[in-house]
């Protein structure tokens, strides 16, 4: 009896592990869809500045930046908010 216990709990335990790895698996690649999107936000900004808009880009960038890592925090802890992106 102690044998079929203990198998219960080990594949219990792998059943739960394989849960853990594919939740960590997702999180990991919609953080890494983030630091894309990031990437791209930032080039564009970038981009499309000149010494005269310098200070709005700088500002600009400074709050994006804000933004992402707020977002990456928040995916990381578990406690990610549903982001909907307006209809295009």
């Amino acid at each position: 009896m102690v044998l079929l216990e203990r198998r219960i709990v080990d594949t219990t335990a792998r059943v739960v592990q394989r849960a853990v790895d594919a939740q960590r698996q997702a999180s990991d690649a919609r953080i890494e869809r983030m630091v894309q999107d990031f990437e791209d936000r930032m080039s564009a900004e970038w981009a499309r500045t000149d010494p005269a808009t310098m200070d709005t880009t700088k500002l600009r960038t400074a709050e994006l930046t804000d933004e992402m890592v707020e977002r990456v925090v928040e995916e990381a802890t578990g406690q990610a908010k549903e982001r909907r992106r307006p209809a295009e």
